[in-house]
């Protein structure tokens, strides 16, 4: 190998690797909603969001207002200890959004250039009067009603949620068993659920996000949006420095 061709390989090689150890976009953004007055409205929201996406970038909301929290009519499991208490996304009293604006069924995100392709939330299925005991006679015929979480990226149906009911820890149901309606002295019967730490890498940017409901009521916090280390790139980096090491001390020899 000539001391050009080295020359050459050393140039490419330091480029792949500042690549890889230095992305051209922001690796990441996170909205925890906690800046925002409890009830803000989708302007709001989004405004907020907007404050916070690079030059460029912007999101446009619908469905949704801020909250602080969500006593799902009265049902909501927490601990009883001295008096039982609501559980909520945010237990240290920041905000999350939710979809009850009125008339909506979905908090709806739609992205203009943005080139992040993995997505991270917390979540929770609210529940209400109409699945109040988890039976069938008021949860509706084959439990039609139950409560689920239904998520899409870019229009496509990514997972859905089924709530769980409470106490019930071996199928991913909260530990707690009372709700400020139930009291301590008796077990709550509707279902509900909270997920932390959902994440999604998808092989294109995201350009829209839906978060559906069913009951009346769901919630989002601590959404963050990244795209992913580039640890491919600094690997091809090293390895072809590295191979032009071996390849020169054979050619000093």
């Amino acid at each position: 190998m000539t001391i050009d061709r080295c020359k050459s390989v050393i140039a490419l090689g330091l480029t792949i690797l500042g690549l890889g150890l230095a992305p051209a976009f922001a690796d990441s953004v996170m909205f925890n909603y906690n800046g925002l007055a409890t009830g803000s409205n989708n302007a709001a929201i989004q405004a907020y969001m907007n404050s916070l996406l690079g030059p460029g970038q912007h999101v446009t909301v619908g469905g949704s207002r801020s909250a602080d929290n969500w006593t799902g009519d009265g049902h909501v499991v927490g601990p009883c200890l001295p008096a039982c208490k609501s559980v909520t996304l945010d237990s240290s009293g920041g905000n999350f959004i939710i979809n009850n604006s009125p008339g909506s069924n979905a908090i709806t995100m739609q992205f203009t250039g943005v080139k992040y392709n993995t997505v991270t939330f917390d979540l929770e299925i609210f529940p209400d009067g109409t699945c109040a005991d988890g039976s069938s006679g008021v949860c509706g015929a084959g439990n039609s009603n139950w409560p689920d979480f239904k998520f899409y990226e870019n229009g496509n149906l990514v997972n859905t949620w089924l709530a769980k009911m409470p106490g019930d820890t071996a199928h991913g149901g909260s530990a707690y068993k009372h709700s400020p309606a139930s009291g301590p002295g008796s077990k709550e019967l509707a279902p509900q659920l909270i997920v932390y730490n959902v994440t999604y890498t998808f092989a294109t940017p995201i350009t829209s996000l839906s978060f559906n409901d069913w009951p009346a009521t769901i919630g989002i916090d601590n959404l963050k949006l990244s795209v992913p280390e580039p640890s491919s790139l600094v690997l091809l980096g090293v390895g072809m420095l590295a191979l032009l090491g071996t390849v020169r001390r054979k050619w000093l020899a």
